[in-house]
């Protein structure tokens, strides 16, 4: 039986995610075609310095997210006809915290990847 996980907001505790279990721990695993899921939903990889996330990172589908929103930070929210991620943090909690980089842009795929210090988690 796969142990499901839930992320969390460090700050405030508020949830990000739904029940989300392990899918891969091989970054080849992942679909890297531009502009689609980078994997499926209800999963999650633990990125290790691979080509589009740091080390550590937990990397969930978009559709997955929950209680998030652009950061206020203008700059931090580049890219042509979505979210690169290149200018750092773009996602905060619905309270105000930052959480995650989302990568929506057409040059990539897409996904979202929550910074390991800046949530914790906790049993679905």
């Amino acid at each position: 039986m796969t142990q499901m996980l839930r992320l969390h907001c460090s700050t405030c505790g508020v949830a990000l995610t739904g029940p989300l279990s392990l899918v891969s721990n091989d970054p080849f695993d992942l679909d890297e075609t531009d502009g689609k899921p980078r994997l499926a939903e209800g999963g999650y990889y633990i990125a290790a310095d691979d080509d589009w996330a740091a080390d550590g990172h937990y990397i969930v589908n978009i559709n997955d997210v929950i209680n998030i929103d652009d950061h206020a930070d203008p700059g931090r929210l580049n890219g042509c006809c979505g979210l690169d991620g290149c200018d750092g943090v773009n996602t905060i909690c619905c309270n105000g915290h930052d959480v995650a980089i989302r990568r929506t842009d057409c040059w990539m795929p897409h996904y979202v990847a929550f910074l390991p210090t800046l949530v914790t988690t906790g049993d679905a």
